[in-house]
């Protein structure tokens, strides 16, 4: 029997893995152009498998160019191989400093195929026609990763017209119909509150970004509810929105994090009984660490500082550097590339969803309440 390719994910479909093991074979020369493969019977024999998954596999790889089939006389390897065609990676909201982990993790999905990664940071909700760079022959399918409702009105309007397959990074199930791969705010906020509830804390101030489309509306209104619905003391949680719009931000003549700053200066002067501090995305558990320090508090001894949904070499390199409950991105990324390999090659052929699980990175910024 031979041996299939067994890394990355154990529950990887068959008929994938026998495309990867017959496409190695071709590229490290065991398999020559023009050279005649065994019939069907002898591959389903070879791999283990029924003879319906062999002909996915051999046909699937017919139509990428790998392999030709002649009538009666069977399936040869292809003379020429196929350019390498492209996964574009659509990017309308994810910070540059994540963009490496999510890269990883579509490079790690993409090791054993001949796929390029190309790359698009912006997009025009005003744009009513096809985007140009969706017309290049050379796309293969789109990613398309946390996207605001303009940018999945376009890319989605246009990948359709296209019939270029299509699998989205989001932060909710929003898009009926379309294979989604969920990074759950909700969840993984409610995992962090329920860390710091769990080490003593009793009050704790949650800085929300009130006007980013990478969160949810109103995302303090469904953590809070969350918290709720476990009996843990939501009327304990001290939601601050700050307005992080580009214009406020613009008015104020500052970044988000500056905003996030004053606004935990303010809420700890009001209520001094807040003995650590949640900010929902980098920018926001920044300021919220500057804001406590500025406030006289001593992270973590008398202030605890959480981040959520998010990292950056600022929360890195912060003093104390700054602890996390984050969704693995690169794993993310992985399985949402898996998921449009699937659909490029024509499996999978109903729309799904996957959510993973939220980790915690823990640094030196909380500590527990001891009194």
């Amino acid at each position: 029997m031979t041996e299939l390719p067994n890394e990355g994910f154990g529950d990887r479909p068959l008929v994938r893995r026998i495309q990867d093991a017959l496409r190695d074979r071709i590229r490290t020369g065991d398999l020559q152009p023009g050279e005649k493969l065994a019939s069907m019977r002898r591959l389903a024999t070879d791999f283990d498998c029924s003879l319906g998954i062999v002909k996915q596999a051999v046909n699937t790889l017919v139509a990428q160019g790998y392999l030709r089939s002649s009538p009666r006389r069977g399936v040869f390897v292809a003379d020429t191989q196929p350019a390498a065609k492209e996964i574009l990676i659509v990017l309308p909201h994810l910070e540059v400093e994540r963009l490496h982990l999510a890269l990883s993790g579509v490079r790690r999905a993409l090791r054993h195929t001949s796929y390029r990664i190309s790359i698009h940071a912006q997009v025009d909700a005003e744009d009513e026609e096809i985007p140009a760079y969706l017309n290049n022959s050379q796309i293969a399918g789109v990613l398309l990763m946390l996207p605001s409702r303009g940018d999945r009105d376009v890319v989605l309007r246009a990948a359709a017209a296209a019939a270029l397959p299509t699998v989205v990074v989001d932060i909710a199930d929003r898009i009926a119909g379309t294979d989604t791969v969920l990074i759950d705010p909700i969840e993984t906020s409610r995992l962090g509150i329920q860390h710091l509830f769990a080490i003593g804390h009793r009050r704790l101030g949650m800085l929300v970004p009130a006007a980013d489309v990478r969160t949810i509306s109103g995302i303090e209104e469904h953590i809070i509810d969350s918290v709720r619905r476990l009996g843990m003391p939501a009327d304990r949680i001290v939601p601050v929105r700050v307005d992080a719009s580009p214009e406020r931000s613009l008015e104020k003549a500052g970044q988000p994090w500056r905003l996030a700053k004053q606004a935990t200066i303010e809420m700890l002067e009001k209520d001094p009984s807040v003995t650590a501090l949640v900010g929902i995305g980098p920018q926001m558990t920044l300021g919220a660490a500057l804001g406590a320090q500025a406030s006289g508090r001593t992270i973590p001894e008398t202030c605890s500082v959480l981040g959520l949904l998010g990292d950056s070499s600022a929360l890195q390199s912060f003093d104390p550097p700054i602890t996390i409950f984050d969704n693995p991105l690169v794993d993310t990324c992985e399985h949402a590339t898996i998921r449009l390999l699937g659909r490029i090659d024509g499996f999978d052929a109903a729309p799904g969803q996957i959510k993973l699980s939220a980790r915690l990175v823990e640094r030196e910024s909380i500590a527990p309440i001891t009194e």
